[in-house]
């Protein structure tokens, strides 16, 4: 159900069309959620738990740097992949409040990242730069990613643009 709303947004969805595509009938549905919005609800709250286990991936010092490295950049980019510019239109509209804790957790695991480089550049791993200025690019690039009209002027498929620039940032910052 998730993937459904996070590709197609929820806005032309009813509780109806969600159990036939579910497999569902309608009262087994309406068993587990009483609302779209509660749908709506659950799906931002998976969404915060995979920030949250991507946090405590970039800092277990148990996962050799590199492993959390290229783990952390091919996590970012399908979490980026999978929510659509229409969800995050539509979630901003409608929802406000679920969407601004979308941005506080990736203003959260941006500061995380932040702290990934500097311990890379201070082990030797990454070429030493300013990190505020590679996590602030980080979140420039998640937030036009996340921009419907930013995807539609240019005709950007996230997954493939996030897949680029990491590819393109790893070659600058990798020793």
């Amino acid at each position: 159900l998730a993937s459904i709303y996070l590709k197609y947004g929820f806005e032309k969805f009813t509780m109806n069309t969600i159990a036939k595509k579910l497999g569902l009938s309608k009262a087994t549905l309406y068993r587990y959620f009483a609302s779209k919005e509660e749908i709506l609800q659950a799906i931002v709250e998976l969404k915060i738990q995979e920030i949250e286990h991507y946090e405590k991936m970039l800092s277990n010092p148990d996962i050799e740097f590199f492993d959390r490295f290229f783990k952390g950049l091919k996590d970012a980019s399908l979490m980026l992949a999978e929510i659509s510019g229409k969800f995050l239109y539509q979630t901003q509209k409608k929802h406000p409040e679920l969407f601004n804790s979308l941005n506080t957790f990736q203003d959260r695991s941006l500061e995380i990242a932040a702290k990934f480089y500097k311990t890379g550049i201070e082990l030797g791993y990454l070429k030493d730069c300013d990190v505020r200025y590679l996590s602030l690019m980080d979140k420039m690039i998640i937030q036009s990613l996340s921009n419907p009209k930013f995807l539609k002027k240019y005709d950007v498929n996230p997954k493939d643009m996030m897949d680029f620039y990491y590819h393109i940032k790893t070659e600058g910052l990798i020793k």
